[in-house]
């Protein structure tokens, strides 16, 4: 049995690719001119939400990932339910997140080292409407004096520079109307390799580290995968139910998709719960595939809110 350690921003940042995820405020934010890009700006909606926009800037072929830290600073508790995205061609996600600690109002491309210290709010994928929603009277929660964080992240196979122009929208709601508040619980592998025109499978489990209320549930994968699946295993190792499992295509980059359960009768995983990952590829390119430029990760939604969780990795098979 090998052990693998895993940063926090990986796995956030992992959890962030899945392009769509969802948050409410009883607040209004403070907003203004954000020099971040040219004609960047940041504006209040609707009720007492966030959007920013980053103004034209270029980016490179291959991955990119852009943080644009905004003139935004939350005035109160936001309590964030959906986010909604566009991007130029090649964009894969925008993420909105926190700084605990404010930086210069600005862009550059986006270091470990600052990712560690940001907070996931919400994410889209280019759209109108973020694909994964929290129930009505759930939410996530902002602190108040936060500065909020804009990352976006393209993956380009074309030749040459392109400048894009990407917006995000944070929907939020009322404190009266929030029954509830939510966050993440993700199990990922950043282990596996997928051979340059060659197939690869990777499994992993673990053991859930606390009791769990699951709102909602889905996969993630890229434009290699394959098939994705995931169940639950008894003590032995033999599974008893399986949780998601599909045909992987490639509409599912960035929507995919999403099993909700009942908010009055959640997935119960009690602490200690042993799931297992199971994903497979057909790498098609001419390079070998990795973490994060393919991946394997289970995403949901758990409440109560007890922060960003990881399901405890106990090995990865091959």
């Amino acid at each position: 049995m090998n052990r693998h350690t895993r940063s926090r921003s990986s796995l956030e940042l992992a959890a962030g690719l899945l392009a769509c995820l969802a948050c409410s405020t009883s607040s209004s934010s403070k907003s203004e001119e954000v020099p971040a890009g040219a004609g960047a700006t940041t504006a209040a909606t609707e009720p007492a939400g966030f959007k920013f926009s980053t103004g034209p800037f270029e980016i490179q072929p291959g991955d990119t990932f852009e943080c644009f830290y905004t003139a935004t600073t939350t005035d109160h508790v936001m309590n964030v339910q959906s986010a909604s995205g566009t991007q130029g061609k090649g964009g894969h996600h925008l993420i909105v997140y926190y700084a605990d600690q404010k930086q210069p109002v600005g862009h550059h491309k986006c270091l470990d080292v600052e990712m560690i210290a940001l907070h996931q709010i919400a994410a889209a994928a280019d759209g109108n409407e973020g694909i994964v929603k929290l129930p009505d009277g759930y939410a996530t929660k902002v602190p108040a004096g936060k500065q909020l964080v804009v990352q976006s992240h393209y993956i380009r196979t074309e030749d040459g520079p392109l400048t894009v122009d990407d917006s995000i929208a944070l929907k939020t709601v009322e404190d009266k109307d929030v029954k509830q508040f939510a966050n993440s619980f993700t199990l990922v592998d950043m282990n596996f390799k997928v051979p340059a025109r060659g197939p690869a499978t990777s499994t992993t489990t673990c053991k859930t580290p606390q009791d769990l209320d699951l709102l909602l549930m889905l996969g993630h994968m890229h434009e290699w995968g394959a098939h994705y699946k995931l169940e639950r295993l008894d003590e032995a190792g033999k599974p008893v139910e399986t949780l998601y499992e599909t045909e992987w295509e490639q509409l599912y980059v960035s929507h995919p998709p999403v099993t909700y359960y009942d908010a009055n009768k959640p997935l119960h995983l009690p602490k200690g719960t042993r799931l297992r990952q199971t994903c497979a590829w057909k790498n098609t390119d001419d390079q070998e595939k990795t973490f994060p430029r393919e991946m394997c990760v289970m995403f949901s939604y758990y409440v109560p809110d007890n922060g960003f969780l990881i399901c405890d990795l106990e090995e990865v098979k091959q």
